[in-house]
């Protein structure tokens, strides 16, 4: 399994986690875990939350078809796999309906993942550790959300920083879909 098949597994794997765990439901104002407003990215590396893939240049889509409908993956030319002292062994651009949805980064050692770790924290804080026997934490606010995770047994890291409006539509529309089936299959 290649690298980026790999990153397609685990988005699909993680994101099904959380939402089996229900961590990440839509946030509001009242939600205790929600992020400083002014700590809140809106977007990653210069490419905005909802940009539209056609936009962008020097984007590579990777290989494998994602198993969601409507989303896709890319890999950016150029871009320096190192945030500070972390070094990471990829970044891919995940778009929903060609629109940016999350950036997910991964580290493949301890040594790299608590760099990036500490990087994290620096910038928005300390998060909210749903579970103290892991090694992950949720920033969760209005504009973005982003989930930290390290496996001890892989020793693989992962980071996610994830529109929250586009998060929103893409579930909105995978209610709307199982609506309509529901409606038309029976």
């Amino acid at each position: 399994m290649n690298i980026i098949t790999a990153v397609l597994n685990a988005f699909m794997k993680e994101r099904n986690r959380v939402a089996k765990e229900k961590l990440g439901p839509p946030v509001t104002v009242a939600s205790p875990h929600l992020m400083d407003e002014s700590k809140e990215p809106d977007g990653f590396r210069g490419i905005k939350w909802g940009t539209d893939i056609s936009t962008l240049s020097g984007m590579n889509r990777c290989p494998e078809d994602s198993p969601e409908p409507h989303m896709a993956f890319y890999t950016r030319e150029g871009d320096e796999l190192q945030i500070g002292g972390a070094k990471l062994s990829i970044i891919a651009y995940g778009f929903y309906k060609h629109k940016f949805l999350v950036a997910t980064l991964f580290t493949d050692n301890p040594i790299d993942f608590y760099a990036l770790k500490d990087i994290v924290f620096e910038k928005f804080g300390s998060g909210d550790q749903p579970n103290k026997h892991k090694e992950e934490w949720l920033w969760l606010g209005k504009i973005a959300g982003i989930h930290l995770k390290y496996d001890k047994s892989s020793q693989e890291g992962s980071l996610w920083i994830c529109s929250e409006k586009i998060r929103l539509q893409e579930k909105e529309d995978k209610k709307q879909k199982a609506k309509e089936g529901a409606e038309k299959g029976f």
